[in-house]
């Protein structure tokens, strides 16, 4: 199975820093990674609208993602990279971009406000991961300096993240692709919220009291759905961890995990309606990638409006 990679660089090193994920994606997968810079009008447009005042010129643009495929050729003599120009509104250039040549996953950088705000993938990696219609791996780089694309940058530890339902179970294939070509475990969690009932005895005031039988049944229940999903991969040689976890806030419980166990990669499912303007992530994804230290895999299975 090949991946088609789209790689956006807005011109900024925090934004190379997608590179070495991708580039040992597109070589584990045998496939061509594709860069891409937006270029965007400049704040002069609004002094005449019919007049549009590019970023940087277009000379420009090919020369930085010229410069780019020679530093990862110098390294990677074998990789197959293709260049794409574009100019325009950045998350609607992309869309159409993803929508044209059927990108199977967009890597890219993103961060919070900070000294990397002024360039584009920054401010609009949101509008991104929600709007683009295929799988995204989301980068959260540590350090600023320029990424040395010779390393190899490979996940070894892939927590996936489940809930019960058909949209978080989507991406148990591609998280076992993932794993077998890059000889990755998996570590499978699961998070129940606990049962709690309320007591208004007390003058009208509430207290929390947990239903510990009921923790009890959701824990064998919850146990015997890891172990049903597990056997997806047993016809793969890939080390399998189970881990079920009671958490009143499931989005810090998997992101504890992926701490306490040293994934480098969480995987998450979530759902995409062509058709539609906005692609909404869901509460629990969209926290933990906020959260998130580490590299978040968005898979996102297309369903028709």
């Amino acid at each position: 199975m090949k991946f088609s990679i789209l790689v956006p660089l807005d011109g900024s090193t925090y934004a190379e820093h997608a590179l070495p994920s991708a580039l040992s994606i597109a070589e584990c997968f045998g496939t061509s990674i594709h860069l891409v810079h937006v270029r965007t009008p400049s704040a002069n447009t609004v002094h005449d609208p019919k007049i549009i005042y590019p970023s940087i010129t277009e000379k420009e643009t090919h020369a930085y993602l010229n410069s780019v495929r020679e530093r990862i050729q110098r390294a990677h003599p074998h990789a197959k990279i293709e260049l794409h120009d574009l100019h325009g509104a950045v998350v609607d250039c992309l869309y159409e971009l993803v929508l044209k040549q059927s990108f199977d996953l967009v890597s890219f950088t993103a961060h919070g406000h900070g000294p990397h705000s002024s360039h584009w993938l920054g401010s609009i990696a949101d509008q991104l991961v929600h709007r683009l219609p295929c799988s995204m791996i989301v980068v959260r780089p540590l350090e600023n300096e320029r990424p040395d694309v010779a390393i190899r940058h490979s996940y070894k530890r892939l927590l996936l993240t489940l809930d019960g339902t058909a949209v978080s179970e989507a991406a148990i294939p591609p998280c076992a692709i993932f794993a077998e070509q890059m000889k990755a475990e998996i570590h499978m969690i699961r998070v129940l919220e606990p049962a709690t009932d309320w007591d208004w005895s007390n003058l009208g005031t509430p207290t929390a009291q947990t239903d510990f039988t009921a923790i009890e049944y959701a824990r064998e229940d919850g146990n015997r759905y890891l172990q049903q999903q597990s056997r997806s991969f047993l016809d793969k040689k890939i080390h399998v961890q189970k881990h079920l976890a009671v958490h009143p806030f499931p989005p810090l419980a998997i992101l504890n995990e992926a701490k306490n166990h040293h994934c480098d990669l969480i995987v998450m499912g979530t759902s995409s309606k062509l058709g539609y303007p906005r692609t909404y992530l869901g509460a629990v994804a969209d926290k933990v990638l906020r959260g998130a230290n580490v590299s978040v895999l968005i898979h996102r299975p297309i369903l028709k409006a």
